[in-house]
């Protein structure tokens, strides 16, 4: 397990997830965000490289300290002869957040700050 460059964020598997499944199926997987902060709250948000073929629930939330929350990876019903690739990525950022905010969608549309941004690799394998 690794954590982000400076906010504490870890992601569990850490560089890359395994989708297996028919091409006609819709596929779940589980990705675990960790706040491994004793004092900072967390904002985070998830988006992949290809939103029609892969969807993410939730897609932001607010992790308090050591809190974790489960992300469902999902790989839609696709055309194999239409998408020619195997690999995708999901890019989830974090930032720390001060004060009360509650709504992550009011934080992630009002802040100015850079987040910090983690790639993950998404494989496809097709049965």
């Amino acid at each position: 397990m690794s954590a982000s460059k400076g906010f504490g964020l870890l992601l569990v598997p850490t560089e890359s997830l395994v989708i297996e499944g028919k091409a006609a199926d819709t596929v779940e997987v589980q990705l675990v965000l960790k706040n491994s902060n004793d004092n900072i709250r967390l904002a985070y948000k998830v988006k992949p490289a290809s939103p029609s073929l892969i969807r993410t629930q939730p897609v932001i939330g607010i992790l308090e300290p050591q809190q974790s929350a489960v992300v469902t990876v999902r790989r839609m019903p696709y055309d194999p002869e239409q998408y020619s690739g195997n690999v995708t990525k999901l890019l989830v950022m974090s930032l720390p957040i001060s004060g009360k905010v509650s709504e992550p969608k009011v934080f992630w549309a009002t802040t100015e700050k850079e987040p910090v941004k983690n790639r993950i690799s998404i494989k496809i394998v097709q049965t």
